[in-house]
């Protein structure tokens, strides 16, 4: 069976494949075909080309013969009418005779041209009617071979058509003999279980006459014991044996039965405790995932925080530096200013000597002073400067020294030698820029110290040790 099977898949696969092969040069065969009837239309549409060409070359033909017999015609009607003069007429024959000869020699000079080029042109055009037909001839011996190959694979299709037509049937064969193939191995699963159920019902049916038998002893040594128990009569003997046989059916039989309960219950109790863990281990996956989702969480807040710190350091560092710059060009200018006006030499001067300008008090004693202020007093000594808008290009400075107790000498002349070294000199354009400069520095200095006094970071950062809301008192 299975040999035949294998010959009949190994012949059905030949024929796949010989159909393939014919299907392949069906296609090809038909490409040909297309390809020879596309060349057929080609060669007809010239044919009726060439065709329309030569009746056209027949009319033209016919057309010149038609004109050279009028030509003709009209040429002998002139000489009749001049051979018959009038009387009054001699003269005007004479004209007329004249140009008829002219006439006749300008004919006589280009009727041979017409007639050979027309002779030409018949001849060429009989040559092209010969060629013509001799393609027509070959178009048909073509057309003729094609009607031939078509007839051959129209016939080649209808065997492929047949072959086909057997495969398919061979295929439903072989898909029968596949399903019987299918059926016979069920049979044979089918008969094995029917055995290995057979054997078990033997089995049981075996268990089953025991298990009566022992049942029917059970009853009967009941029974007997009943019977025994109501007469009164019988031997002890008999009574001993169903005794100790009793307990044993029993005790087998309770012993099953105890045993199959006791793995049912121990069953039951893994199963339940099985559940209980899987319960546990999916809420503790669920806890897990909490606190992987608040791990981020707050690991993007510590992000952010240690990002807000590291921008407010960047700050600090560009304020620093824009600070040191600021109070570098501060000290260039105080410098320069002091060195003019030789306050540095005279504070040196006082230093040295040990003698403090104890008596000098600035008039503004009682007054808030900002730091702008208390700047130019310090390059001014006691003096107050003021710099106004108006007048941009005068700088008044005022002294006045009080002797509160003891009028030194001393002091009250080095004020004054100051006082009027100060008020001698006029200020020019640089030293009220730079006293600007100065101005503009110390108000600049006064709006970053304002900043400092503000936290850099937000009001949320808080300690990274901490945990849990931010309360804000």
């Amino acid at each position: 069976m299975f040999q035949e099977v294998r010959e009949l898949s190994d012949k059905l696969q030949n024929e796949k494949a010989t159909v393939s092969r014919a299907v392949a040069q069906n296609r090809e065969l038909k490409e040909q075909l297309i390809e020879l009837q596309d060349k057929i239309v080609v060669l007809s549409q010239e044919s009726m080309e060439r065709e329309s060409a030569r009746l056209s070359a027949l009319h033209v033909v016919e057309q010149l013969q038609t004109q050279i017999d009028n030509y003709e015609n009209g040429k002998q009607i002139p000489h009749q009418k001049s051979n018959q003069p009038c009387n009054g007429c001699a003269e005007k024959n004479q004209k007329f005779s004249q140009n008829d000869r002219f006439k006749d020699f300008g004919a006589s000079t280009s009727l041979p041209n017409i007639v050979e080029s027309e002779a030409n042109e018949t001849k060429r055009l009989k040559e092209a009617l010969v060629l013509n037909e001799a393609e027509l001839a070959h178009l048909r011996i073509e057309y003729g071979e094609l009607r031939k190959e078509h007839r051959r694979v129209y016939q080649e299709n209808d065997e492929l058509r047949r072959i086909m037509q057997q495969n398919s049937e061979d295929e439903n064969q072989n898909s029968i003999v596949i399903e019987l193939e299918q059926a016979v191995a069920r049979i044979s699963a089918l008969s094995a279980e029917n055995l290995e159920l057979r054997e078990n019902l033997e089995l049981q049916a075996i268990n089953n006459n025991i298990s009566l038998s022992t049942i029917n002893n059970i009853s009967q040594c009941d029974s007997s014991n009943s019977e025994n128990y109501i007469a009164g009569n019988g031997s002890t003997a008999a009574e001993v044996p169903v005794m100790r046989e009793k307990p044993l059916a029993w005790t087998e039989l309770e012993a099953r039965f105890s045993d199959a309960m006791r793995q049912n219950a121990e069953l039951i109790e893994e199963k339940e405790y099985l559940e209980h863990i899987i319960l546990q281990l999916q809420s503790e996956n669920d806890t897990i995932g909490e606190y992987v989702t608040i791990y981020q969480h707050q690991r993007k807040m510590v992000r952010e925080r240690m990002r807000q710190r590291e921008e407010a350091m960047a700050k600090l560092s560009l304020e620093k530096t824009k600070m040191q710059q600021k109070l570098m060009e501060l000290q260039s200018c105080l410098v320069n200013i002091f060195t003019k006006y030789g306050i540095i030499q005279e504070y040196e001067q006082n230093k040295t000597s040990g003698k403090p300008n104890i008596n000098i008090v600035s008039k503004r004693k009682n007054k808030m002073r900002t730091y702008s202020h208390s700047i130019v007093d310090e390059i001014s000594g006691s003096n107050e400067v003021i710099v106004g808008d108006q007048n941009k290009n005068e700088l008044a400075v005022l002294s006045e020294a009080k002797d509160s107790r003891s009028g030194g000498s001393d002091v009250v002349g080095e004020a004054s030698s100051l006082n009027g070294f100060v008020s001698k000199k006029s200020i020019g354009i640089d030293d009220e820029f730079s006293v600007k400069r100065i101005m503009n520095i110390i108000t600049e200095l006064q709006d970053s110290g304002r900043a400092m006094m503000f936290p850099p970071c937000g009001p949320n950062v808080h300690c990274p040790e901490c945990s849990g809301k931010l309360i804000n008192l």
